[in-house]
Order: structure tokens, then C-alpha cells, then sequence
């Protein structure tokens, strides 16, 4: 399914919305990105933006390689928070300050370009109906009062990773679904 650029979702957690990447660098890998406002994602509700994101992996001109985890890597989806110092707003790309590490990222392989456009999709519409959670760390306070840390919950990760394998299955198989005896 085609989205069109500016296209908004709502859905219970909030809102998703398609954009262009802004004029810089990376912007020659992106295929597809996504705006999330999710209030209630974070915690202590610190931040309630993110923006999802598939590229490419391909060797692109002029551009560094591309880390790819496996040598048949062809795209890498990434789910960032966005610094609320910067208020970040859909409109203002300037004001999209990413905060590391990363929520989410996975490299895959085996699909279209438009299967991986249309995955990145159907992501941003699983965060806004609460299939999976744009936030997957927590913060955890250190024992004796130093200095706490982010970390990450591997059941929120293995959600998405059965997400995502559950989207990208049809499309490597043709539609067709193996039968396990």
C-alpha cells in the first residue's frame, strides 16, 4: 500500500506520520520514515517523540559503506527517541535531535524495495495501536546511588523482532506459508 508524504494515523497511543528526510547526508539511503508522537512511551514520560526509519544498505557513491551485520544485509530499519530539549515537531526537521542508542534496529534482507517501505509502514501503525512499543529501555538506577542508565527489555525487543519476522515472511516465501509437521 502506497503512503502518501505528510499522510497522519492516529490510533490509540497516538499519532504516526510519514516525512521526508531533511537535506542532509544520510538522506541519500532513507527510504522511508515515519514521526511518532506517543505520549506515555517513555520513561517517567520524559520524551513522547521517535522517528522509525528503514535505509538501505546498498553501496551508494560517494557515501562511506555501509555496516551491514551479515554479508546479505540489504536494508536496516531504526526506531530513535527524539531529545525533547529541542521540542521536536513534524514540521521542523531541525528540531529532530536523536537520542542513543537506538530503541530498535534490525538489518534484513530478501524483499523489494517497496516490501521494505511498506514494512516501515505497517511498524509506525504498530506503534500507534500499541502492537509494539517505540520505547524498548527503561531507566535503571545503579546499587549505592551513582549514576543510573538506560537499558534495554529484551521481551519489547523480541516483540518486535517477531513483528517484524511476521511482515517480512510472506514476502520471502511468495505468500506462502510452510507447514512445520
Amino acid at each position: 500500500m502506497r503512503t502518501e508524504m505528510g499522510q497522519r494515523v492516529r490510533g490509540q497511543l497516538g499519532w504516526a506520520q510519514h516525512v521526508l528526510v531533511p537535506d542532509h547526508p544520510t538522506a541519500a539511503t532513507t527510504l522511508t520514515s515515519w514521526f511518532l508522537h506517543l505520549p506515555s512511551q517513555a520513561p517517567y514520560e520524559a520524551w513522547d517523540t521517535f522517528l522509525l526509519s528503514v535505509v538501505t544498505l546498498a553501496d551508494v557513491d560517494g557515501f562511506p559503506r555501509p555496516y551491514r551485520r551479515y554479508p546479505q544485509a540489504e536494508y536496516e530499519l531504526m526506531v530513535v527517541s527524539l531529545d525533547p530539549e529541542n521540542r521536536p515537531q513534524v514540521a521542523y526537521a531541525s528540531t529532530w535531535t536523536k537520542m542513543l542508542p537506538p530503541s530498535y534496529t534490525r538489518q534484513f534482507d530478501g524483499v523489494t524495495r517497496d516490501q521494505a517501505i511498506d514494512m516501515g509502514r505497517a511498524l509506525a501503525l504498530g506503534c500507534v495501536h500499541g502492537q509494539v512499543a517505540a520505547e524498548t529501555r527503561v531507566y535503571v538506577e545503579t546499587p549505592g546511588g551513582g549514576a543510573g542508565r538506560m537499558m534495554h527489555v529484551q521481551i519489547l525487543l523480541q516483540v518486535w523482532d517477531q513483528a517484524v519476522d511476521k511482515i517480512l515472511e510472506p514476502h520471502r516465501t511468495g505468500g506462502l506459508h510452510h507447514r512445520i509437521n
